[in-house]
């Protein structure tokens, strides 16, 4: 009887095939290099790349992420990311945001977004199953947190509904 259950043990060890193959399933995510520009803050406490299906419409969806990397290396001129997303679509708003240390993120946090060249609102990125669009890179400037300039996130608010920057204050 040990012997016959040792061979189904074995059977079924040999009949699995040791989990899935990433390269068989694909990655789904999208990649690219944040540059940043301008001194970085002292206070950063953390920087993080955030993906949205739909840019928030609501303070509540504001939290429905569908990806993140919050491992960007701080006080570096650029960092290469990589989000991993929840599935294949298109994907309307990714942007850069920062908190202070001892802080949480708050709405205040954006730095930036991706856009293409003469773009007024963030540019969409549609990512098949399995793929990883690269190159979405995004540009940081510091100054924005300063009020010297905010054309960029402008760009990026631009893509929020008026109701729900004015209820942030914008």
């Amino acid at each position: 009887m040990r012997l016959w259950c040792l061979v189904a043990a074995l059977a079924l060890c040999w009949g699995c095939d040791r989990g899935l193959d990433a390269e068989a399933t694909g990655q789904t995510g999208i990649a690219g290099r944040l540059h940043f520009v301008g001194e970085w803050p002292a206070n950063v406490g953390q920087v993080a790349v955030a993906v949205y299906r739909e840019p928030p419409a609501s303070l509540a969806d504001f939290f429905r992420i569908n990806g993140w990397d919050t491992e960007v290396a701080l006080g570096v001129e650029s960092y290469d990311y990589f989000v991993p997303l929840d599935g294949e679509g298109v994907y309307q708003w990714i942007v850069v945001a920062w908190r202070q240390e001892d802080q949480f993120w708050d709405l205040t946090s954006l730095l930036g977004c991706y856009y293409l060249p003469d773009a007024d609102l963030p540019s969409p990125v549609e990512v098949g199953s399995g793929e990883v669009v690269s190159d979405i890179d995004i540009e940081v400037n510091f100054a924005v947190l300063d009020h010297e300039t905010e054309l960029s996130t402008a760009l990026c608010e631009r893509a929020l509904p008026a109701e729900l920057l004015a209820e942030l204050g914008r």
